[in-house]
């Protein structure tokens, strides 16, 4: 409970005892005139004087009883105090809800407490009175006057005007609710015109302005609407009846409470107000791969093609172009906005734009790429909505690059093998992103420069794993000549050349037969077991074997399952994306995408894996006479003590659910005190839950409304409890059990009746 309601409560409190501390005095009043009469009328025979004594009683009395009780100086001031001294859990704080001093840390302290407090105290305050003493008061006076003779009473020249029934005993109407007229202006941006309706359930857009008309029948007395049971928004009175004003900026259920001359509350049910938010706009680049590979021939003009849509209107849109020239530590960005060439057909709902590019006019050049994505604007205010496409490659095939040729002299190749992991690439991104207040940018740019390289050459290293080349040069690419690159195997191809069915078989009597598998597997070569035979029959030993990757031969192939490399190519996909965001220095987009490899490495790793079966364990023997029979006997129950996530979550609700139960197994019982009060508190959690899922709970909110008010019908009682049973249900978390054994004990008659039944089904 907020301070603002507190204070509207209080003052509510106050206004209700003025009313029925003046009803009770003015019953008192008419009670003792009227016997002041009867008396006076039977001593004195002038019905004017008996008129005028009774006139006199009543004035003099209602004066006095207004000065001694000091009912109209009563304010909520008067209520706080009042709430101190009945209510002790309050610890004397109530007054500081209504104090308008400033107030210290302590009462600070002290008026956050009596808020909560008060918020549970809401539905048990009632306001004392003596109207029982009145009323008594008021049949005492009437049965005086009713006992005169009628000729007493009445003389015939003032017959008529005694027969006038007195206008302070004439029972005021209850207020009625006539009519409700919303009046809902839209956010301009929208270009949705200004309408009005009769139905309160509210359907408009976000921020939109609504007004609402209200037309009572008879006097309403503090009309008033509740937002989501918590907000309170007071009528103002115009000429045509009460108007409200408010901003909808999310949605919420309302409903419209008034009291009457008595004190008594009204309140309609809940209405629902759906807000539509505002979504970004919709934005694809159509007719193009996002990877594109422009050869040598094809034409460097190039048409891009972008669909946008939004649920108002498209402000801007354009493109957002990245071109990369160099490679390796010498790699240098430009970055360039595009505009589109038809923009002139923003804004609108749903625009379709194109834009020419000339990879030329860009300055690219063989061996560059460019990178870009489209990006949309509408027209939402204050903030505008943004939103982009996925990035897209255009790569320029570089043709004169020299490869680089190693000294065929050279037996093995000594260059290191230079690659970081991708998890030292995030370790290294997250501290660069840690340092970047503390550096120059010049520093971040080259640093975020040199990740960007070792991401690419992990890429390139994980893109062998798929037959990809090696195009960046991560070490000397060791050329041989194609008669010592082969060696033996050429000469083994050119025999299945001339024997087709030789690579069919399976030859038991050649000579290297117990060195297969370790020449499949590639773990040693064939001079680490027989070298010295080698050496003996004068055959060249082809040292560069393990260092070389081999393409076109199927022992080298990769043995990985469908699902493996599908992962991995989604993983240098991604490197691919982590690359262009620390070369255009932007590691903190890079960061997520890292991770998403990191995971996607990890999997592949697992899924490589070749598991075995574990040995040394031999299970028991299971018992075919005992399986699937279901008995626990030899199972040890555990007691373990748990609490509830209903109890913690929903006190409320489960405590009015149990409440249910027993009236749904008992429909003689009728509905309490403590019935209304259980109803109300739920109520105050289901609306919480109203607010998370509009609409789903109106219902339930003014089903449990009657059962406060004691309103339900007995025809539709069982019906009303079923569906606050049903919505309770739903809003309560489930909860896991586990299965143990039954401690409940079992009748001998019982046991006899299973087991009857158990030889019938046999």
């Amino acid at each position: 409970m907020t301070l603002a309601e507190a204070y509207s409560l209080i003052k509510r409190l106050a206004l209700k005892f003025k009313v029925i501390r003046l009803t009770e005095i003015k019953f008192t009043a008419i009670g003792l005139a009227l016997l002041a009469f009867a008396i006076v009328r039977l001593i004195v025979p002038s019905a004017e004087a008996s008129i005028a004594v009774g006139l006199l009683t009543f004035i003099s009395i209602l004066i006095a009883r207004i000065l001694r009780t000091g009912v109209l100086r009563w304010n909520p001031m008067h209520v706080a105090l009042f709430l101190n001294r009945s209510f002790p859990s309050l610890k004397d704080s109530a007054d500081l809800l209504v104090s308008d001093k400033p107030l210290t840390s302590l009462e600070e302290v002290q008026r956050q407490y009596a808020l909560s407090e008060l918020g549970l105290l809401r539905g048990r305050i009632t306001v004392p009175h003596r109207l029982a003493q009145g009323l008594g008061i008021l049949a005492v006076g009437a049965t005086s006057v009713l006992l005169l003779p009628a000729a007493v009473l009445v003389p015939h020249q003032h017959h008529e005007a005694m027969n006038e029934p007195a206008p302070e005993t004439a029972k005021p109407a209850s207020p009625e609710l006539l009519s409700v007229v919303i009046g809902i202006t839209p956010p301009s941006y929208t270009r949705v015109k200004p309408h009005t309706t009769d139905n309160p359930n509210i359907s408009a857009p976000a921020n939109s302005q609504v007004k609402w008309s209200i037309t009572f029948r008879g006097e309403a007395v503090n009309p008033a609407i509740i937002f989501s049971g918590q907000d309170l928004v007071p009528l103002e009175k115009d000429d045509k009846g009460y108007k409200a004003f408010r901003r909808m900026q999310q949605r919420a259920f309302y409903q419209i409470s008034w009291d009457d001359l008595q004190g008594k509350h009204y309140t309609t049910d809940f209405f629902q107000a759906d807000l539509r938010e505002d979504l970004p706009p919709v934005v694809e680049i159509i007719g193009r791969d996002q990877f594109q590979e422009v050869k040598p021939g094809d034409p460097w003009q190039m048409e891009v093609r972008a669909r946008i849509s939004d649920d108002y209107s498209v402000a801007d849109a354009h493109l957002i172009a990245t071109v990369s020239k160099g490679s390796g530590e010498s790699v240098k960005f430009r970055e360039e906005k595009l505009l589109f060439e038809n923009a002139s057909r923003m804004p609108g709902r749903q625009v379709e734009l194109s834009r020419q590019i000339d990879l030329q006019k860009l300055g690219l050049e063989p061996g560059d790429e460019l990178y870009f994505y489209a990006e949309a604007i509408d027209n939402r205010a204050p903030l505008p909505n943004h939103s982009r496409t996925e990035t897209f490659f255009i790569a320029l095939q570089d043709t004169a690059r020299a490869a680089t040729v190693a000294d065929t002299g050279l037996g093995v190749d000594l260059m290191p093998e230079y690659f970081r992991s991708q998890r030292q690439i995030i370790i290294d991104t997250e501290k660069l992103l840690a340092e970047e207040r503390k550096i120059k940018k010049q520093e971040f740019n080259s640093r975020s420069n040199e990740l960007g390289f070792d991401q690419k050459t992990l890429r390139l290293r994980y893109g062998q794993f798929l037959g990809e080349e090696d195009e960046a040069g991560i070490g000397v690419e060791a050329v041989l000549p194609v008669r010592e690159a082969l060696g033996q195997a050429q000469a083994e191809a050119e025999d299945e050349e001339n024997d087709p069915l030789k690579k069919f078989g399976h030859q038991h009597d050649t000579k290297n037969e117990h060195n297969l598998v370790d020449e499949k597997k590639g773990v040693k070569i064939e001079l680490d077991h027989d070298h010295e035979a080698e050496q003996e029959e004068g055959k060249e030993v082809d040292l560069m074997k393990p260092f070389l990757h081999q393409h076109d031969s199927e022992e080298e192939a990769t043995f990985f399952v469908q699902s493996v490399k599908t992962k991995l190519k989604a993983a240098l996909t991604m490197m691919w994306e982590s690359e262009l965001q620390l070369r255009i220095y932007e590691p903190r987009k890079s960061l997520p995408v890292q991770y998403k490899i990191l995971n996607l490495l990890k999997e592949i790793a697992q899924d490589s894996r070749v598991y075995v079966h574990r040995t040394g364990f031999d299970p028991p023997p299971i018992k075919e006479e005992r399986r699937l029979t279901g008995e626990l006997n030899e199972v040890a129950s555990t007691t373990e003590r748990t609490q509830s996530l209903a109890e913690e979550q929903y006190p409320a609700i489960q405590a009015a659910l149990e409440h249910t139960e027993t009236l749904l197994q008992h429909p003689d019982l009728e509905f309490t005190t403590s019935t209304s009060l259980l109803a109300t508190n739920a109520g105050y959690e289901v609306a919480s839950e109203e607010i998370e899922h509009p609409g789903q709970y109106l219902q339930t909110l003014s089903d449990l409304r009657a059962v406060a008010e004691r309103k339900v019908p007995t025809s539709k009682r069982k019906a009303t409890l079923l569906r606050i049973r049903k919505s309770f249900w739903s809003i309560l978390p489930v909860e896991t059990y586990s299965p143990t054994r039954g401690q409940r004990t079992l009748h001998p008659l019982d046991k006899a009746m299973l087991d009857q039944l158990e030889r019938a089904h046999e």
